[in-house]
C-alpha cells in the first residue's frame, strides 16, 4: 500500500476528514446538540447512509441521535430500535458484513419490522466503535450501517475507533467547560446572595451612625441611656454581618466540597440541649424533650452546627410564640430521628417541603429568596452525614422538620 499513490491519496483523504471533524465536534459547547454532530462527522468520515449515536454518562442525561442520507431519512424515526440492535451486536463484533448482519437475530427483527412498513431495502455492513471513557467505562456508542461504497473494511474499523478517542476528548472537553461555568455561576450568585443579606444589616448601622452624626452637628449631646442604646444595635447589626459573611464563606466551602466530616457515635439529645443552652437570639423557647440515650454516626460540631440553623429557622419563619420541642428517637438499629415541633404554625408543611426539597437538590444556594443561607447549610450538611431533612404535619396542629441521621 505504500508505494500506491491512490492508496495514500485514499488514506490522506481519510485523514484531512478525521481532522476536520475532530475540529468541529471539539467545538461543540451544547450537550444537546453534541450527539448529532458526532453523528453526522462519523457517517461523512467513514462514508454511510446511517449513523446512531448514543452518549450515556454520570455528567449528562442519556442522550441519543440518528442522522442519514437521503434514501434513508424514512429509518431516523427507528432510532431507539436501531440503538438496542446495535448494544446487542456489539456485544459480539466490531464489524460486521452483510451476511453477517442477516444471520444476526436482533438484526433479522429489525428486518421484519422495517419489511412490515414497506421501508427495507438491503444494508451492506454494520461497523461500531466504542466511545471510551477515563476510567475505563464506555461514554457510548457510535454505530454505522450501510456503507456507501459497499462492506465496512478493516481501515474503516481503525479510522471510526479514533474518531471515538476525538468524540470522548470532546465530551470530556464539555464537562470541564460546563463545570467552570458553574464555578463562575457559582461565584456571582454567592456575591450577589451575600449583597443582598447585607444590606438591611449595613443599612441600620448607617441610620445608628447618622442619627449621632446629627445631633453632635447640631451640638446636641445624646443622654447615656440612649447612646447606649444605639451603641448596642451597631453592635448587634455588626455581629449580624460577621455571621453573614461566615455563613458565606461556608457555602463556599461546601459548594467546592471542602468540608470533610468526622463521624463518631454520639448522643444527639444530648447534642442538642447543649445547642439549646447556646443558642442566642431565638425569641421564642426551646425544649428539649428527655426519651433517653439516642445515638447516631455524626461529627458532633457539624450536627451541632446544622441543628442550631434549623432552630433558628422555625423560629424565624412562624408567627407564633409558644415553645419549639425538639426530640429524638430510635427507629431501628441503623437509624434515628430528631423532630423539631411548631406546634403552632400554620404554614402547611407541603410549603416547608418544597423549599426543603429545592435546597437539597441545589449546589447552591443561588435564589433561595426567603429561606436564606442558613437552611441551604443545614440542608448539605445533613446530606454529608448521609441523612435526610423532611417536614411533617402534626396530627392535630402545626409542623415539625425530621432529620434521619444512619446510626453505623
Amino acid at each position: 500500500m505504500a508505494g500506491d499513490p491512490l492508496a495514500h491519496e485514499w488514506c490522506m483523504g481519510r485523514l484531512r476528514k478525521l481532522a476536520e471533524a475532530s475540529s468541529i465536534v471539539g467545538s461543540t459547547r451544547s450537550p444537546d446538540t453534541l450527539p448529532t454532530v458526532i453523528a453526522e462527522q462519523a457517517r461523512i468520515i467513514i462514508g454511510a447512509h446511517v449513523c446512531v449515536v448514543k452518549l450515556n454518562t454520570d455528567q449528562m442525561p442519556e442522550r441519543m441521535a440518528i442522522t442519514s442520507s437521503r434514501e434513508r431519512v424514512t429509518w431516523q424515526a427507528y432510532a431507539d430500535r436501531l440503538n438496542t440492535v446495535g448494544a446487542a451486536l456489539s456485544e459480539r463484533s466490531a464489524r460486521l458484513s452483510q451476511a453477517e448482519l442477516a444471520a444476526q437475530p436482533a438484526w433479522r427483527d429489525f428486518v421484519d419490522l422495517i419489511e412490515q412498513n414497506g421501508e427495507w431495502s438491503s444494508v451492506c455492513g454494520w461497523l461500531a466503535a466504542a466511545i471510551p471513557g477515563p476510567d475505563s467505562r464506555s461514554l457510548g456508542l457510535i454505530q454505522l450501517l450501510d456503507g456507501y461504497n459497499g462492506e465496512f473494511t478493516e481501515a474503516d474499523e481503525m479510522i471510526l475507533t479514533q474518531f471515538g478517542w476525538v468524540a470522548s476528548l470532546a465530551i470530556q472537553s464539555l464537562r470541564s467547560h460546563d463545570e467552570a461555568q458553574h464555578a463562575v455561576r457559582s461565584r456571582d450568585e454567592l456575591l450577589s446572595l451575600a449583597a443582598h443579606e447585607l444590606k438591611n444589616p449595613i443599612t441600620s448601622v448607617r441610620g445608628f451612625a447618622q442619627t449621632l452624626l446629627r445631633q453632635l452637628d447640631k451640638g446636641n449631646t445624646p443622654d447615656a441611656e440612649r447612646l447606649r442604646h444605639t451603641l448596642q444595635s451597631i453592635e448587634q447589626q455588626s455581629d449580624r454581618m460577621t455571621r453573614i459573611i461566615n455563613d458565606v464563606r461556608e457555602v463556599a466551602r461546601l459548594d467546592a466540597g471542602r468540608i470533610r466530616l468526622d463521624l463518631k457515635p454520639a448522643d444527639i439529645t444530648a447534642l442538642a440541649e447543649s445547642v439549646v443552652m447556646q443558642a442566642t437570639g431565638i425569641r421564642r423557647p426551646v425544649t428539649v424533650q428527655d426519651a433517653g440515650r439516642v445515638v447516631a454516626l455524626v461529627d458532633p460540631l457539624r450536627w451541632q452546627q446544622a441543628l442550631t440553623y434549623l432552630i433558628e429557622y422555625v423560629n424565624a419563619y412562624s408567627a407564633a410564640d409558644g415553645p419549639i420541642e425538639i426530640s429524638a428517637t430510635n427507629v431501628d438499629a441503623g437509624s434515628a430521628q430528631l423532630s423539631i415541633a411548631d406546634r403552632e404554625s400554620t404554614t402547611p408543611a407541603g410549603e416547608w417541603q418544597q423549599v426543603i426539597d429545592g435546597l437539597q437538590q441545589a449546589r447552591t444556594p443561588g435564589s433561595l429568596g426567603g429561606s436564606g443561607l442558613g437552611l441551604y447549610i443545614a440542608c448539605q450538611l445533613i446530606g454529608l452525614h448521609g441523612g435526610a431533612l423532611a417536614a411533617e404535619s402534626l396530627p392535630e396542629r402545626g409542623t415539625r422538620l425530621v432529620v434521619s441521621l444512619p446510626t453505623r
